[in-house]
Formats: structure tokens, sequence, C-alpha cells
């Protein structure tokens, strides 16, 4: 929807509350399940923006968690060339390093910042206090 065309009453809509069935935005829902047809014309758009097969596929992974990494690994296969030279079990394993590598690494970062104690700036105007 296009702001234009946005209702004035929708300005008022609690920002956490989830997207209506029709919105453009329900299949990001978590728990949602998008037909098979939506969600491989998803997948190959995606296929055509990114350049580069892990940014493809670390978008398609995050933005259809709902989906089989199995079909997520074939739809791949078939909208990106350079995706043909694997397996769909290779692809499956990708698609899974690619989830667990990020969450691991998230997950580093946030032991790592909440045991490290905060160093006081040697800038003026970061000398104060959090």
């Amino acid at each position: 929807m296009l702001m234009s065309d946005a209702d004035p009453s929708d300005a008022a809509a609690p920002a956490d509350e989830a997207a209506a069935p029709g919105d453009d935005v329900a299949w990001l829902v978590p728990g949602a399940r998008p037909a098979p047809a939506q969600a491989l014309q998803r997948i190959r758009t995606l296929c055509e923006i990114y350049p580069d097969l892990f940014s493809a596929m670390f978008v398609i992974v995050a933005t259809h968690p709902g989906v089989a990494r199995e079909m997520l690994a074939q739809a791949v296969k078939q909208f990106r060339p350079d995706a043909e030279a694997y397996s769909v079990s290779d692809m499956v394993s990708l698609f899974v390093s690619i989830g667990t590598g990020a969450r691991d690494a998230f997950e580093s970062v946030q032991r790592t910042r909440k045991t490290a104690g905060r160093k006081a700036a040697s800038l003026p105007w970061g000398n104060a206090k959090d």
C-alpha cells in the first residue's frame, strides 16, 4: 500500500499489532505459512535481487522460517544458476549453517557485550554516564 493510499484511521493502529491477512507483510508474521505459489514468487524475486548466493540464501531463510529447508533449497536451485553445482542436501546444509552461524555469532556478541565493562570515552562529550 502506498502512503497516498493509506487510510488516515490506520495511523492510529498500534505498531505492535500483528499484520492482517490481507496486508503485504502478513507472510512475515511468525508462524505464517505462505501458499507455495506465493513463497515461490518471493524466492524468485529475492534470487534476482541479491547478486551473490550467500546474501540471497540469508534473506530467504530469514524471511521464510515456516517453509521447509528442502523446499527452500529446491526453489533456490531453480532460480540461481550458481546453485546448480550443489545437491539439494548440500543446499539444505548451507541453509542450516547460515541460520546456525548467524545465531551463534549474534549470541556471542551479546555475551561479550553483557560481561564486558564499558570503558569511558576519551572524548569530552563521551564522559556522560549511561
